[in-house]
């Protein structure tokens, strides 16, 4: 499978809730990174799958995505860039909102080692 093919699975297994496929597809020393403000509790770095489990934990105990799109996956090398956009209620405040997001993957020896997710922060601190 290409590392664009591995990113765009990871992403079909985001939409129907299957952590467990995301990790297996993710490096044992795999590291996230979302910047922003601590109000999002998603936000910050994580490492290892323990790290990475985490990340995805804080994600659905503080977040309901009525729709996450995958617009655009470009691979150089070892990178995947992929671009979308997600609407997404606050489980906190019940408040909905919508943002564009970035995430640039590495890719080492087929398994994803580190992600920078990049959201529009404000949208979503809107909803807090």
């Amino acid at each position: 499978m290409s590392n664009k093919g591995l990113i765009q699975k990871m992403y079909a297994d985001f939409q129907i809730g299957n952590v467990p496929e995301i990790l297996n597809a993710m490096s044992e020393d795999v590291h996230i990174h979302t910047p922003g403000p601590e109000s999002i509790s998603w936000a910050g770095k994580y490492e290892g799958k323990s790290g990475a489990l985490t990340f995805f934990q804080n994600v659905g105990s503080s977040t309901e995505y009525s729709r996450f799109e995958l617009q655009d996956l470009i691979e150089e090398g070892d990178k995947v860039v992929a671009r979308g956009s997600a609407d997404f209620t606050s489980r906190a405040t019940n408040k909905s909102g919508s943002a564009d997001w970035i995430m640039i993957w590495t890719i080492k020896e087929h398994k994803a080692s580190a992600v920078t997710n990049l959201w529009d922060t404000q949208a979503i601190v809107n909803t807090l």
